[in-house]
């Protein structure tokens, strides 16, 4: 092993291709933003028209969406098929888009990584179905494969081929929380999550505890039916408008405060086939933010929840409110800064790390991996 250039890794030239316009992929915004602090890093991704984000050192190449499904697709792959023949990437990382099986018969000299961050979570089970196997066929034409979970791997087949880039998040506080009274936090998407079940409970909870603590719920988000409103009617139905507010849709750079101001994460996600494979980003969210959680028991959420850190539950109404008094029971044992300290494996810089170790290593740079995230990945 060479203990200089060891010390002293090469600057890789990386592509990094997402559909998504740039800094709204938060995997992928984060791999750039630390891969950036030593190496070349291109970004190719969609116009969206939404306001341009930028990280210096980071080139990012926008491509136009004003075209019919079928053409923007092609064009995307045009430009990207332009920009690998005019320069020589160490790697090229592909968030997983249809078509993109393409690129390694028009590049074999290319060292792709092909990732994928979910499968399909449509409702209808055909959908499912024919998009989850359109992306393990495509897989196949890649050497170096990437999932974000070893739940997903096992659904998708993909046990001797796909190694795991999980996923993380970052601190969005660091003040310590006290557990002498519960404000709870969800923040995510409110579309086909049921966050209206957990409504009753909170009011039932507030009901019986409301001469004992204070108790408060902030729910962040927004969904394409009218959710938001639903949600305060609800509250309102249930003489509870006053300890639960819905916020709406709020920027990423503007959470902190919240985060500093509650002290329990609502991670609450169906409890079906395809959610059950999905690591909920939330939950790492709330973790790294030294919150208690209380979590859907899916089987990601079950890899880190534990009586430390919060309560794993079932999807129902019923459960959520057993999982308040769980937590109201047990809330003088729990402890902010373990909570954080122990979740900062998960944090975003580790996996990007593990990341251009994987890389490294994808050119020929050796590295023990011992303890890594990726120490199973060793290129051949």
């Amino acid at each position: 092993m060479n203990t200089s250039a060891e010390s002293n890794p090469p600057v890789l030239d990386i592509a990094i291709l997402c559909q998504k316009q740039f800094g709204s992929h938060v995997d992928t915004y984060y791999y750039c933003k630390y891969l950036s602090r030593r190496h070349r890093v291109t970004y190719i991704c969609w116009d969206y028209g939404s306001t341009r984000q930028g990280i210096e050192k980071v080139a990012v190449q926008y491509v136009s969406r004003n075209h019919s499904l079928i053409v923007r697709n092609l064009l995307y792959i045009y430009v990207v098929c332009t920009q690998l023949r005019r320069q020589a990437f160490n790697v090229c990382f592909i968030k997983y888009f249809r078509g993109c099986s393409i690129l390694p018969l028009l590049f074999p000299r290319v060292g792709f990584i092909f990732d994928i961050r979910s499968g399909s979570i449509s409702r209808s089970w055909l959908s499912r179905f024919i998009c989850d196997n359109l992306l393990k066929f495509e897989s196949r034409f890649f050497k170096h494969v990437t999932v974000i979970s070893a739940s997903l791997r096992r659904k998708l087949g993909l046990e001797g081929k796909a190694h795991i880039l999980p996923v993380g998040s970052i601190s969005l506080s660091v003040k310590e929380k006290e557990f002498c009274d519960l404000h709870l936090l969800y923040v995510g998407t409110l579309y086909n999550r049921n966050i209206d079940r957990t409504i009753p409970a909170f009011a039932r909870f507030a009901q019986n505890h409301s001469h004992e603590i204070r108790c408060t719920y902030t729910i962040i988000g927004s969904g394409p039916d009218n959710e938001e409103e639903v949600l305060r009617s609800l509250a309102a139905e249930l003489g509870v408008a006053d300890r639960v507010h819905v916020v709406g849709r709020v920027p990423f750079e503007e959470l902190g405060r919240f985060f500093d101001t509650h002290n329990v994460g609502v991670s609450f996600v169906p409890m079906t086939s395809f959610y059950d494979v999905q690591p909920v980003t939330k939950t790492f969210d709330y973790l790294l933010s030294g919150m208690v959680v209380i979590a859907t028991a899916t089987s990601e959420n079950k890899l880190v929840i534990d009586e430390s850190n919060g309560v794993l539950i079932d999807d129902t109404s019923a459960d959520f409110f057993l999982g308040l008094e769980k937590v109201m029971a047990e809330r003088a044992k729990y402890k902010s800064a373990a909570i954080l300290e122990n979740a900062l494996k998960y944090h975003r810089d580790t996996i990007s790390r593990e990341l251009e170790r994987s890389m490294l290593e994808k050119i020929g740079f050796s590295e023990t991996g011992e303890g890594s995230v990726l120490a199973e990945w060793r290129v051949q």
